[in-house]
């Protein structure tokens, strides 16, 4: 069955009733990207109905940064953050981060941050987009995430969020060890690995986890990842109190999910979906509903219990960002 990207199905609607009896009170949206805080919630009602729910507002990436020598770049940055800082003056309950670029320097991600002029200002976001080598998901750490960012990060005790790249991803040995590094260098940093490490291909973030066991400043979102295996093993090595669960909208009203393959990952889209038949009949999800029916498996598997769940869910994030 195809399935629109966008359209809440009653086939998604049949999993949130599931959904429902297993998520809290309360949703604490670790890493997303909206325009408009009020529309996110909205948008993300069919998951949640009237659940309580705040976000960590990440200025969202267009391919348009990439494009050398249009000024679009800095262009971009800054309507995000003009963004981000109109969002958290009108919505008291949420927080947010501001992007960073591979040139800045310390006074130029201070004005940044000065600009958007809020104590919910909590982190910075790099993104490979903005590297100068090309094509982009080849990059190395340090031609997208500017040591600045770090130096300004350890001063204010902010977040970092970081989107690896590179095949490997959080297996690549560069990739790794950068991170170890870094995040031993610069301790009063809250190192978020976004998407699980970008575990996108399980094996890559299984294993490696256990590397990154004990570096008390590292943190794990769980957004946009819709298997369990990777959820499972990266609890069971970190622990429960370094994992946030984060919905990576608007991603998650995609159709489709990913899925590993082989010695990588794909993403199955809207496309995909028009073309796929099997010997029995089956009906697709939104990512954001394969999202959080593999947080439950996963819940199921290590037995979590609801005060697990609210930590996840909830406190987790609320401590990281709002404890400071």
């Amino acid at each position: 069955m195809s399935q629109k990207n966008g359209e809440f199905t009653i086939y998604d609607k049949e999993a949130a009733k599931i959904l429902d009896d297993f998520l809290p009170d309360r949703i604490f949206d670790a890493h997303c990207h909206p325009e408009d805080f009020a529309k996110y919630c909205e948008d993300t009602d069919g998951f949640f109905g009237g659940r309580k729910r705040t976000v960590n507002m990440i200025p969202m990436p267009v391919t348009e940064m990439s494009e050398p020598g249009t000024g679009r770049a800095t262009e971009i940055l800054h309507a995000a953050t003009k963004n981000v800082k109109a969002q958290l003056e009108r919505h008291p309950g949420i927080v947010g981060e501001v992007m960073v670029a591979p040139g800045d320097t310390a006074e130029d991600i201070e004005e940044r941050i000065a600009f958007a002029g809020s104590d919910r200002l909590v982190g910075l976001k790099p993104y490979h987009l903005l590297a100068v080598k090309k094509p982009t998901f080849n990059a190395e750490i340090e031609e997208y995430l500017p040591e600045s960012a770090w130096e300004v990060a350890e001063k204010r005790k902010l977040a970092i969020t970081l989107h690896l790249v590179k095949d490997m991803s959080l297996s690549d040995p560069e990739n790794l060890a950068y991170v170890i590094d870094h995040a031993k260098r610069y301790p009063d940093v809250k190192f978020i690995l976004a998407h699980c490490g970008r575990s996108f291909a399980a094996w890559t973030g299984m294993e490696s986890f256990g590397k990154l066991r004990g570096i008390d400043n590292i943190f794990y979102d769980f957004s946009g990842i819709c298997e369990s295996p990777q959820m499972f093993m990266l609890i069971k090595t970190a622990g429960l109190e370094k994992c946030m669960w984060g919905s990576d909208y608007p991603i998650s009203l995609l159709a489709g999910k990913a899925i590993s393959i082989a010695d990588s990952f794909y993403w199955i889209g809207e496309k995909d979906l028009e073309r796929m038949t099997g010997a029995t009949e089956f009906h697709s999800w939104l990512t954001g509903t394969e999202n959080l029916m593999a947080v439950r498996q996963t819940a199921q598997m290590l037995e979590l219990t609801p005060a697990d769940l609210e930590r996840f869910f909830w406190e987790n994030a609320a401590e990281l960002f709002f404890e400071r």
